[in-house]
């Protein structure tokens, strides 16, 4: 499920739940942002049934933190 994307500032916020997990994502477009939001739910699912890799994690903070 992804959640009301708010405009703030020159970009996107949004938020993607699964599972009772969450992503978020913030990005100049509003694809970029919900991409963000659910690339790192999914991160965080694989991670909480313990086939997260490393490389995913970093690659998941590398992404959203910019």
């Amino acid at each position: 499920m992804t959640r009301i994307e708010e405009w703030d500032k020159d970009q996107w916020n949004c938020s993607c739940y699964c599972g009772g997990v969450s992503g978020f994502g913030k990005a100049a477009s509003k694809t970029k942002a919900k991409k963000l939001a659910a690339y790192m739910a999914v991160v965080r699912l694989l991670e909480a049934a313990g086939i997260c890799e490393e490389e995913w994690r970093e690659e998941m903070y590398r992404v959203v933190l910019g």
